[in-house]
């Protein structure tokens, strides 16, 4: 599947959601958002922006994006660099490039020259004058890195949908860019989603929803969707959660989760077979919600936050590296909010009673033992449970990013043999159905040792058997570690 349609229109420009008129309550454009279980509207605390959800909700009602801002805060772009100059030079970006940006910029927020957002756009302007759209992406990206709290970094993620969808006919997979109709607390939303298929992708092709976290979104995670789609033989459903990237104009709370199930009723229409949730870091907050009510047919969760061990007051307040304003941004203020205030909104996302629960769909847990983000505490609590395999990586990062060549391999196997399953053989621990010969950690041994891809500039190529090989083909394009 190819985008289709102008680019303009093949990145959404012109949908009729993306023009919808703004709603004015008392003179000024605000936002609400469903509250208590009786169905009353409260405020969030803050979030006057420019665009408007239903203040009560109800069918009919429909939340649109407009100029989406969220706040600004404090931090110094020289330590962001320290931590994020090797993930972008990781997703693909010339590393001399991310040196000259590092060197000229000394203002995280001034749309100027010497600005975060102004020197990375000028980079991705150049990039797509020379037809180099993917690069351009990757560029724009960085641009509205971390959060869009202001016009030029919203501007800069529109951009980056646009070179994104210009150079997805270079991509080893097809591309299809769609708008799910979600609902939450009754309302429409509209979830824009980017779907990769292999190329033999058929009506009985599996189907796994895919999100990164609060600060790396969809387009930014690219090649590991590919890895996954030409890996595990799945059809990708790449969106952003809550919070995040095209869905920013809505907070992010534990309750809109509704609109992932909005997600896998829509995946469940594009194929015949199963369909599972994957989540990196925030993500998989979300994928472990999924995989523990047991709403998809298997769920990984990569690096994600569940318990109060993360979400209590204790964690929260020595998050990293402007981590804090970061997650204040997802979940809704649009005024840098005192700590108190930051652990009230982040309390209830805690899944220690869902936790309590049996009644999981098989799921894989896996993360870093030096992750400094989420505490180890936080993946040991899946273990011993029914349909769980647990994976704590040694010196892992977080999400385990510096450990590629272990993690890609065994997801792509576990998503094969969970949402591909072979017709004879046992079951493995985490209670999928696999080969009773396996080869490289799982993969089924009959599995063609040549069925792969043909590498297209550099992108990632793999079969279910070749792990070592998607792992080449990664750093070929990505390098061998990852942000959140």
């Amino acid at each position: 599947m190819k985008a289709r349609g102008t680019p303009a229109q093949a990145a959404g420009v012109g949908d009729r959601h993306e023009h919808a008129p703004p709603r004015q309550f008392n003179g000024r454009v605000s936002a609400y958002i469903p509250g208590g279980p009786d169905g009353t509207s409260r405020r969030w605390p803050g979030r006057d922006r420019e665009w408007t959800g239903p203040r009560r909700t109800g069918r009919g009602h429909r939340f649109t994006r407009r100029n989406v801002m969220t706040y600004q805060f404090p931090v110094d772009p020289e330590n962001l660099f320290e931590e994020r100059a090797a993930q972008f030079v990781n997703l693909g970006l010339p590393a001399d490039e991310v040196a000259r940006l590092r060197a000229a910029i000394n203002d995280m927020w001034a749309d100027a020259p010497g600005g975060w957002t102004w020197e990375w756009s000028r980079l991705a302007e150049r990039y797509a004058a020379a037809g180099e759209h993917y690069l351009a992406s990757l560029a724009y990206g960085g641009a509205r890195f971390p959060c869009l709290a202001d016009p030029a970094k919203a501007a800069a993620m529109n951009h980056q949908v646009e070179q994104y969808t210009l150079a997805a006919p270079g991509f080893p997979v097809g591309f299809e860019r769609r708008t799910v109709t979600a609902r939450y607390h009754e309302a429409v939303v509209e979830v824009p989603v980017h779907v990769l298929s292999p190329a033999d992708a058929g009506a009985g092709t599996p189907v796994l929803i895919a999100s990164g976290g609060i600060d790396t979104w969809k387009m930014d995670l690219h090649p590991m969707w590919e890895a996954l789609a030409l890996g595990a033989k799945v059809r990708i459903v790449a969106f952003e959660h809550a919070g995040v990237g095209e869905l920013t104009h809505i907070p992010m709370t534990p309750d809109t989760q509704e609109i992932i199930g909005g997600l896998l009723d829509f995946a469940r229409t594009l194929t015949t077979g199963k369909v599972g949730h994957f989540g990196l870091s925030f993500g998989g907050y979300f994928s472990a919600r999924t995989g523990l009510r047991g709403d998809a047919d298997a769920a990984v969760v990569l690096g994600g936050p569940v318990t109060r061990a993360t979400f209590g007051p204790g964690h929260a307040k020595h998050l990293l590296f402007g981590m804090s304003d970061i997650l204040g941004n997802a979940v809704g203020f649009t005024t840098r909010p005192d700590m108190d205030a930051l652990i009230t909104a982040v309390g209830p996302f805690a899944l220690d009673e869902l936790l309590t629960t049996q009644d999981n769909c098989p799921m894989l847990v896996i993360n870093g033992d030096m992750d400094v983000h989420v505490p180890i505490a936080d993946t040991t609590v899946f273990n011993r449970r029914p349909n769980t395999q647990v994976e704590l990586i040694p010196g892992g990062s977080h999400c385990a990013l510096n450990k590629l060549d272990q993690i890609m391999p065994m997801m792509i196997n576990w998503i094969a043999n969970c949402l591909r399953p072979r017709s004879r053989g046992g079951r493995d621990r985490a209670g999928c159905p696999v080969s009773p010969h396996r080869g490289n950690r799982g993969a089924p041994a009959d599995a063609n040792p040549t069925d792969r891809q043909t590498p297209e500039r550099g992108h990632i190529t793999a079969s279910v058997s070749s792990g070592p090989a998607v792992m080449r083909s990664v750093r070929t394009r990505t390098g061998s570690s990852w942000s959140r």
